[in-house]
């Protein structure tokens, strides 16, 4: 301390923003939240979730004659699905022609077959993506409805061994839930 005209001056060394620097203490604490903050983000990427699966909403509209079909997936899955396809690095929110890359992907793992045994042709209709999922969108012709129908999901199939694809369906009041594993990607629709 010194003394000027009476009045204490306290001499501090001061930190960034104009805070008082931290003592050792704190900047050991701080330190460890930083490294564990870093390991946190570094293994993200490496593990972005521990269990594979998708879940598809299929609906028939009477009105229209049209199976709808609306699919969640997870980003980090389909990019790699894509990526294997295309033989290159895709992403959903840069990769030029995702969306043909994505219809053409989904309309080879997701096939609804007809009474009459012939796959429903799916057209595109569209995508939204955040950072958690992927609703990808598709519907097809049925004039006659989903009755003898079957359903064969193998999305992500080929990627992951323990992949579950769930799949709701819904035709006026009857709805019945399919679940389609490596081994059993195809079921009919029974309700």
């Amino acid at each position: 301390m010194q003394e000027n005209d009476s009045v204490t001056i306290r001499r501090r060394s001061f930190g960034i923003f104009g805070l008082p620097a931290p003592g050792p203490a704190l900047r050991a604490r701080f330190l460890l939240l930083a490294l564990l903050l870093a390991l946190a983000c570094g293994a993200a990427p490496a593990e972005a979730h521990k269990f594979h699966a998708s879940l598809a909403e299929v609906e028939y509209d009477a009105a229209a004659g049209t199976v709808e079909v609306a699919l969640r997936l997870f980003p980090d899955d389909l990019e790699a699905a894509l990526g294997r396809r295309a033989g290159r690095r895709v992403r959903l929110d840069s990769t030029p022609g995702v969306e043909r890359l994505t219809l053409d992907y989904v309309r080879e793992t997701l096939v609804v077959t007809g009474a009459d045994g012939k796959a429903l042709p799916l057209a595109w209709v569209g995508m939204e993506a955040d950072v958690d999922s992927v609703w990808v969108y598709v519907l097809a012709e049925a004039p006659a409805g989903l009755a003898g129908s079957r359903i064969r999901d193998g999305i992500f199939l080929e990627l992951y061994g323990d992949q579950v694809n769930t799949v709701n369906v819904k035709e006026g009041e009857r709805r019945t839930t399919l679940v389609l594993t490596n081994g059993a990607a195809e079921k009919p629709i029974g309700w």
